[in-house]
C-alpha cells in the first residue's frame, strides 16, 4: 500500500510539473497570450516558485524512499 501510495504521488507530481513547464514555456514563446494588465514578471516568479516546491516534493520523496530502502533491508 505505502509503495502504491508513493508512486500515485510521484505521478501527481510529475504530471504537475509537466503543466507548470507548459505554461512557462507558452509564457516565454509567446507573452502575448498574457494580457496587458497582467504583470508579467510577477506571474513568471509565480510559476517558477511553483515548480521549485514541486522539485522539492519530488526531492523529498526521492529522500524518503532511498532512506526508508536503506533502513528496511534487512
Amino acid at each position: 500500500m505505502k509503495k502504491n501510495l508513493m508512486t500515485a504521488l510521484r505521478a501527481k507530481l510529475l504530471g504537475e510539473k509537466a503543466v507548470i513547464i507548459a505554461e512557462i514555456d507558452l509564457m516565454l514563446d509567446s507573452p502575448r497570450v498574457i494580457p496587458e494588465h497582467t504583470n508579467f514578471m510577477h506571474e513568471l516568479e509565480s510559476k517558477f516558485a511553483t515548480l521549485a516546491e514541486i522539485t522539492d516534493k519530488l526531492g523529498a520523496i526521492a529522500s524518503y524512499e532511498s532512506s526508508y530502502i536503506s533502513d528496511h533491508k534487512a
